[in-house]
């Protein structure tokens, strides 16, 4: 990056990029007219801008030989593999070896023309080529019509910076402009309004803080792609999160490029006063909702009370009709429970939950996480293996239900339940990573009640504390990962606690 980086008066070191992106397949004599502009207009860029030029392929090197020196040059596309057999492509290498240091990857047409139908996977592996061989990347994303109408757009913006994250280090995104590029209003004469625009860049500034840390939130540039022109380059360059833009038709034209890049110059100092305040201002502490707070704990409590409730009548019942319970009822009402105890919660767990075009629920995951499929698979063998145990404990306790190891179950499948309800409404990774800490802190307190009742009882329930022993390192790990700015609290915060009460043996929806 240019000096200049670090002379800016905002509150950030984000210089303003303005990238010309040739993407008609122009020859040499209309290509060489628009060099020859370019090259004759005097102190036409700034240390204050920086301009990329990027032509078809074949005229790279020759496009570089005659185009001046403050000017870079960049690339349309790169192969997403090193050296090999691998028939009309071209390698991050061979670029740099004809003097490219810019490449533009996840274009709209790449992403979108029938005939490419580039996946947000090749996007990413193209991106680790590139930057492994020292290109520095524009990454592009963007919605269509059809998804923005539908309330996709940052879901979508979510999906496609997620594909590169997980598979980049976090210090790569030095070298990676991100460019917003609605596909709706690409060649089309739409422009999204600097309101829409900014929303989406702001969006994606917090969403690098989160992955990537606050510092590189800071320094990012988020470019605008989506028909550009000199007139409303103006009213974009305003928004406080457009850092530049990503050129098409404009820039086949010198003098209105150059126009786009006297805008970006004039308006660098009118907008220190519009510079975005961090995420977290040091000092102040985010408002805790403790009235959720309240709920969660009140909620358990009574889920607990009404199973508790629910075996003392079993008891009751049992003495009062001299009734031979057989140990497979146990095992079959416990098995139950392990399942369903969410009949008795006060919690509404049968609210519209987060699904996959949320975008809070697109997150950076650990290399070892498991695969969705394992998750019903394993809680399936816990709730086996909890109906044994405590069939188990029911006959060493004197074929009592009302008895300490079988309050303790039900406690802790009581924690469990407001855990779960929290956790699949709100989607929070702070209370997740707490609720699934109390559900460990549970379990292992059954364990060891099951094992002084009858180890063979503590022993069977040793798999089920393990088993959340590692969901909970897994949540911790997403939490860390997608907590870079440290700005995801571990208590509900005032506006983020939706979990609601409801009526034990009822289903509400909002």
């Amino acid at each position: 990056m240019r000096s200049a980086l670090l002379t800016l008066e905002l509150a950030r070191s984000r210089d303003r990029m303005s990238h010309c992106e040739e993407i008609v397949q122009r020859g040499f004599k209309e290509l060489g007219a628009l060099i020859n502009n370019l090259n004759s207009v005097r102190n036409a860029v700034k240390d204050d801008v920086e301009v990329v030029c990027s032509p078809p392929v074949p005229y790279l090197d020759w496009t570089r030989s005659l185009l001046r020196k403050d000017i870079d040059i960049g690339a349309q596309n790169v192969w997403l593999s090193t050296n090999g057999a691998y028939t009309g492509e071209y390698t991050a290498d061979m670029l740099k070896d004809v003097g490219v240091n810019w490449v533009i990857l996840g274009h709209s047409e790449r992403r979108h023309l029938p005939e490419l139908k580039e996946s947000d996977d090749t996007i990413a592996m193209k991106t680790v080529q590139a930057l492994k061989a020292g290109l520095k990347v524009v990454l592009c994303v963007g919605e269509t019509l059809e998804e923005r109408e539908s309330g996709k757009t940052l879901s979508v913006i979510t999906r496609q910076l997620l594909s590169v994250a997980t598979r980049v280090p976090s210090k790569s995104f030095e070298n990676i402009v991100i460019a917003y590029e609605p596909v709706w209003a690409i060649g089309t004469g739409k422009t999204a309004t600097p309101d829409q625009a900014q929303d989406v860049h702001s969006y994606i500034r917090k969403w690098v803080s989160n992955a990537v840390g606050q510092e590189m939130a800071d320094n990012i540039r988020i470019v605008y792609g989506g028909s550009v022109n000199p007139e409303n380059a103006k009213e974009l360059k305003g928004q406080t999160d457009i850092d530049g833009f990503l050129v098409g038709g404009a820039s086949l034209k010198a003098s209105s490029f150059l126009n786009i890049v006297d805008t970006s110059l004039k308006l660098k100092s009118s907008r220190v006063d519009k510079a975005r305040a961090p995420a977290i201002v040091p000092g102040q502490k985010p408002g805790i909702d403790w009235g959720a707070l309240v709920r969660y704990v009140s909620a358990t409590s009574v889920q607990f009370g009404l199973l508790a409730s629910f075996l003392y009548g079993l008891d009751y019942v049992v003495a009062y009709y001299q009734a031979d319970i057989s140990t497979r009822f146990v095992a079959l009402l416990f098995g139950f429970l392990s399942l369903r105890s969410r009949m008795f919660s006060i919690m509404d767990n049968s609210r519209p939950k987060p699904n996959k075009h949320d975008p809070v629920f697109q997150r950076k995951k650990p290399w070892w996480t498991p695969p969705p499929l394992t998750f019903p698979i394993v809680w399936s063998g816990v709730a086996v293996l909890r109906a044994l145990s405590t069939t188990i404990a029911y006959v060493a306790s004197g074929e009592k239900f009302f008895s300490v190891p079988l309050l303790a179950m039900v406690a802790h499948l009581s924690i469990g339940d407001t855990w779960n309800t929290i956790n699949n409404v709100e989607k929070r990774m702070g209370t997740a990573l707490l609720g699934v800490l109390a559900v460990l802190g549970s379990a292992a307190a059954v364990a060891y009640t099951y094992y002084l009742t009858h180890p063979l009882a503590g022993a069977l329930l040793s798999p089920t504390v393990g088993w959340i022993a590692i969901a909970t390192l897994l949540i911790g790990e997403i939490y860390r990962l997608n907590n870079k700015d440290g700005s995801i609290s571990l208590l509900p915060r005032k506006g983020e606690a939706t979990a609601k009460w409801r009526v034990p043996f009822t289903s509400f929806t909002k």
